[in-house]
């Protein structure tokens, strides 16, 4: 898959808003690394890698909070939305949309958008939801072993239990707890 098309919203990306590009990198590795743990296709590993690297850019389209019809909604809840639209402009990004689509699931089905639950959810949305969680509480502080209590307590929850532990132990073979 070529980057090109979309390298100049990952530079912008780069040179705006550089915190939320290296939570990008970072998820994106953390899903490279999970998805060589659990033995999938080069295919599937570039795609998960893609998707993790792109899987936010729809936030610099949109303030942090969006008030529609007198309710404020967070921006947490709908950029993916936005992600979506800007990559639909490009054909080769298909796959990536269907990843990112489901990537705000929860294994329970009560995630965002809530249309897939447990077997439903593509594996490489699976993937990203626990990278994506995990960088982003390190990104507000915790620590790796407060993290993979939180991952552990929302087993078959919000996460699939059989992606855990395989998560856990590729995060500290790479040194990614640190």
């Amino acid at each position: 898959m070529n980057l090109n098309n979309i390298k100049h919203i990952l530079d912008y990306m780069e040179k705006k808003f550089p915190e939320l590009y290296s939570h990008s990198e970072r998820t994106a590795l953390l899903c490279y690394v999970l998805a060589k743990e659990l033995k999938l296709s080069y295919q599937e590993i570039e795609l998960c890698y893609i998707a993790g690297l792109v899987h936010e850019i729809g936030k610099l389209c949109i303030p942090d909070k969006i008030k529609i019809k007198n309710n404020l909604i967070d921006s947490d809840d709908i950029y993916f939305l936005f992600t979506i639209c800007i990559l639909k402009n490009y054909n080769e990004f298909e796959k990536v949309i269907d990843i990112i689509t489901q990537h705000l699931e929860n294994f329970d089905g009560s995630g965002i958008p809530g249309d897939f639950k447990e077997d439903d959810i593509n594996i490489l949305s699976k993937i990203l939801r626990i990278c994506d969680f995990y960088d982003s509480q390190k990104m507000k502080g915790l620590i790796h072993e407060d993290i993979t209590k939180l991952l552990r307590k929302n087993s078959n929850i919000i996460f699939p239990s059989k992606i855990i532990t395989p998560f856990i132990k590729s995060v500290i073979k790479n040194n990614f707890n640190i």
